[in-house]
């Protein structure tokens, strides 16, 4: 069940799914096809936040693809749950570069060009090739006008021998700070 679309006064968009238990005349059967479907049916619209309970997504680069595509007005992305990140970041970054490369950057920003935060909380993978992305995606998004102001992210490392910790906050929070106008990491 969607807790909330796109209220006509509101640019917020909450998609939060229930089971499937009840949802046979719902028009979104699973959070697969939500998440598909979503960015199809609103596509346009002015969504300026988007939450995701992403451990009712699937992760996969061509639904958050055509999702970021669909909100050009965005500001804030919060992901909130479980999961994996590096499908959103790629995202990101793939469609910005696709702008880039097509010389939409001389007439036209950046897809999401109002987007000045992405927030992070929960149970997330964040390993070596995530932190890469992320910083990836926001040096291209920087060097072409669309600087995040805020970053942050509040994960819950499983394994305390996990590298994540050990080599986010040292090695990889000072990269992010560099790129944004503020980042904040939180082990929860």
């Amino acid at each position: 069940m969607i807790d909330a679309l796109i209220p006509e006064e509101s640019p917020d968009v909450s998609t939060h799914l229930q089971g499937r238990t009840g949802l046979a005349d719902m028009p979104f059967t699973s959070s697969s096809t939500l998440q598909h479907d979503l960015p199809t049916i609103f596509r346009g619209a002015p969504v300026k936040s988007l939450l995701v309970d992403c451990e009712h997504c699937e992760e996969d680069m061509p639904g958050w693809t055509a999702t970021l595509s669909a909100f050009p007005a965005l500001e804030q992305v919060e992901l909130l749950g479980e999961g994996i990140l590096t499908p959103f970041w790629s995202a990101l970054r793939q469609i910005s570069e696709v702008a880039i490369a097509g010389g939409q950057q001389g007439s036209e920003p950046l897809p999401c060009p109002a987007l000045r935060c992405i927030k992070i909380e929960g149970v997330f993978n964040v390993d070596k090739e995530t932190l890469d992305e992320i910083v990836g995606c926001l040096r291209v998004r920087a060097e072409h006008g669309s600087r995040l102001e805020e970053l942050i992210l509040m994960v819950h490392i499983e394994d305390p021998n996990d590298l994540a910790h050990e080599v986010l906050h040292p090695t990889y929070l000072p990269q992010l700070q560099a790129l944004v106008g503020q980042a904040t990491y939180e082990n929860l």
